[in-house]
């Protein structure tokens, strides 16, 4: 569950720090009762690149399973070819 701190307590880095490390989620810091930032540990984003990243590998193995599905494709020593041909090699 996230925590959220007022942006005012960022002065305190040290606590700040600890509370990241400390929650399971983001700290949410607010100015004026609007979310201004978002803190997560360097371990937490890492891990939510590579989910992100590998949800981009998903949809790239689930688009092309659909165009093969549907005839839409052409094998490689084809297209090999047709770049050979049109760049005179």
């Amino acid at each position: 569950m996230p925590v959220t701190i007022p942006v005012r307590d960022l002065k305190d880095t040290t606590r700040v720090c600890g509370l990241c490390r400390e929650t399971d989620g983001p700290v949410i810091v607010t100015r004026n009762g609007y979310q201004e930032l978002v803190l997560i540990t360097p371990e937490r984003y890492d891990e939510m690149a590579r989910a992100l990243e590998k949800q981009r590998i998903y949809d790239a193995l689930a688009m092309a399973e659909d165009e093969l599905a549907e005839g839409r494709f052409v094998d490689a020593q084809s297209a090999l070819g047709e770049i050979w041909a049109k760049h005179g090699l």
